[in-house]
């Protein structure tokens, strides 16, 4: 259910790692303390970038949409995924957040999902 809705958002647009800490909590995890809800997004998030369904992207929002989402360094994923701090909303929205953005395999498991 959680993939389903991540493949679904990210499908319509970037996805913030927070907005994953978001579906959990509301969907399987509403006790569960912080820490606890982050160790399992981190290990959902890496299973889909392993898969190759979604890239890591740095995205700021108040920027035009060509230019809203740049690739994380290959180098530096295993570093922003363990950081607390990229699985909260940004301070600022000028400074942007860590997201998801779908590949185009993911869009074929997107397309090919039971409805």
């Amino acid at each position: 259910m959680v993939i389903r809705n991540i493949l679904t958002e990210v499908h319509e647009d970037d996805l913030g790692l927070y907005e994953v800490i978001w579906d959990l909590r509301t969907s399987l995890m509403p006790d569960a303390d912080d820490s606890e809800v982050i160790s399992t997004a981190r290990e959902l998030v890496e299973m889909l970038l392993d898969r190759g369904i979604v890239r890591l992207v740095r995205w700021k929002p108040l920027v035009p949409p060509e230019v809203a989402a740049t690739p994380i360094p290959e180098s530096e994923i295993t570093e922003t995924l363990a950081s607390d701090r990229s699985w909260h909303p940004p301070r600022a929205w000028e400074e942007g957040c860590p997201a998801l953005d779908i590949t185009e395999a993911g869009k074929t498991v997107w397309e090919l999902r039971p409805s």
